[in-house]
């Protein structure tokens, strides 16, 4: 990782950052765009209108337990690969084309398409996700005060992209085709994709491939910059903490109150608004709590 000199700024900030957020914004679409009609697809049955795989309820959750493990597992050899061969930046490159090709391979109604999709989704968000953290980190010399903020609205990016793909994939899933959803998600990494190739002039001191010799301060750096796109800061005095697994949302208050918002059970009803709609519910929490209500990105340039 290479930190960045850069001059260039937008609203206070490196315009990469914002290069990142997008890029961010649109892969969390698809992802959770995807996440959210698979269990749907899996159990629909073949006669339907809207005809999906059949399966049992509990052979759909376990599908959706291994590939939602593996997503987070594959970030290892992702983070792996980056580090020893090819830099943060063609990592995130690699892992978007990826992306593109594993969602637009499951618009394709066949079962080998299906398999196909989900391993070469698996293996993008594998290459992506630890890497653009990184990215961000490596937009601000060491000691910028403005590094934290710069993190906070990369997340406001990865929860609005979560909020809108459930509404938007998921009413296109449900009611227009399970496929049509898949390939919508498709499109919105595309969007991504294209943005961060057009936007590598903000990038260019950023995610850059140094070899394998790293010092301890820059490990530890790259390390909390993996923590903070999970919502975990490592601060002398914490007061929040904010995490998504599966269905639920955990939230701890500046005065250390738990709060917990569940948003999970599946149904069917044709007089109620599309079930995926529910997902929505997990970006719009975390997007109104991770400092929108309490100003921190009206203040992000002051």
């Amino acid at each position: 990782m290479t930190s960045a000199t850069n001059t260039k700024e937008f609203f206070g900030h490196p315009r990469g950052l914002f290069v990142l957020f997008f890029t961010e914004m649109w892969e969390r679409f698809s992802y959770y765009g995807m996440r959210a009609i698979l269990v749907l697809y899996l159990v629909s049955q073949t006669d339907a209108a809207n005809a999906g795989l059949g399966w049992a309820n509990d052979s759909a959750l376990a599908l959706y337990g291994w590939y939602t493990m593996l997503v987070y597992v594959a970030s290892i050899p992702g983070g792996w690969l980056a580090d020893k061969f090819f830099g943060q930046k063609k990592s995130v490159l690699y892992g978007g084309i990826l992306l593109v090709i594993g969602h637009s391979v499951l618009a394709i109604e066949e079962m080998w398409a299906f398999y196909s999709g989900l391993s070469l989704i698996i293996a993008g968000v594998g290459m992506l996700k630890p890497n653009i953290s990184t990215m961000v980190g490596g937009l601000y010399k060491p000691g910028d005060i403005r590094r934290d903020k710069g993190f906070t609205i990369f997340y406001i990016g990865i929860n609005l992209g979560a909020f809108l793909s459930s509404l938007i994939v998921g009413y296109v899933g449900e009611v227009m085709g399970w496929h049509y959803g898949f390939g919508l998600a498709g499109i919105g990494m595309t969007l991504g994709l294209i943005q961060y190739v057009l936007g590598q002039k903000y990038l260019k001191d950023v995610g850059n491939y140094i070899g394998a010799s790293k010092d301890e301060e820059e490990i530890a750096r790259e390390v909390a910059d993996v923590l903070a796109y999970h919502g975990v800061r490592i601060e002398k005095n914490p007061t929040r903490h904010g995490a998504t697994r599966g269905h639920c949302v955990y939230f701890f208050d500046p005065a250390g109150n738990r709060n917990e918002a569940f948003t999970g059970g599946y149904w069917v009803d044709p007089d109620e608004p599309p079930v995926t709609w529910t997902e929505s519910e997990m970006g719009r929490a975390i997007f109104y709590y991770d400092g929108v209500v309490n100003q921190r990105f009206l203040t992000v340039h002051s």
